[in-house]
């Protein structure tokens, strides 16, 4: 059997200097940081906009709509335009078996702080006998981005 020698390689030793940020390093580092900030909240923004707008249509089309059958199963009728759906917080003059609120104060405004509308009877003949609405992110009336349940 041959034996084999081990042979050890010495390596010099260096030493290293420490590298140091030049200001085109320091430059790239802000640049990204900054982009990274600017497409955060550009992005966010978007996504904001949608939640909001699910969040809103979600209230008008669930809660709403069950505190208005609520109120109807309770006194036999929706309440009348006149009366909104202010009637849901406060009982109505002439209006029996009362039993609310049926929501608060509060959830009668939307996202962006603006009473929902209600209409009774509806005119857009959707799968409810009443119109409920918010005016949207722009605050008006009728326009292309109010949020219905019809």
């Amino acid at each position: 059997m041959i034996k084999s020698k081990s042979y050890t390689r010495a390596v010099p030793t260096q030493t290293a200097k420490p590298r140091r940020f030049r200001y085109v390093d320091l430059i790239a580092i802000v640049a990204v940081a900054a982009i990274g900030y600017v497409a955060v909240n550009h992005f966010s923004a978007g996504n904001s906009l949608a939640r909001q707008t699910a969040t809103v249509k979600t209230f008008i089309t669930t809660d709403l709509d069950a505190a208005l059958h609520t109120y109807k199963n309770d006194t036999g009728s929706f309440p009348t335009s006149r009366q909104g759906l202010k009637a849901l917080v406060e009982q109505p003059d002439n209006v029996n078996n009362w039993k609310g609120p049926y929501v608060s104060a509060d959830e009668l405004k939307d996202v962006w702080g603006m009473p929902y509308q209600y209409a009774y009877p509806g005119r857009h003949g959707g799968n409810t006998k009443f119109d409920a609405w918010s005016m949207g992110p722009d605050k008006q009336n009728s326009t292309s981005d109010d949020i219905t349940n019809w």
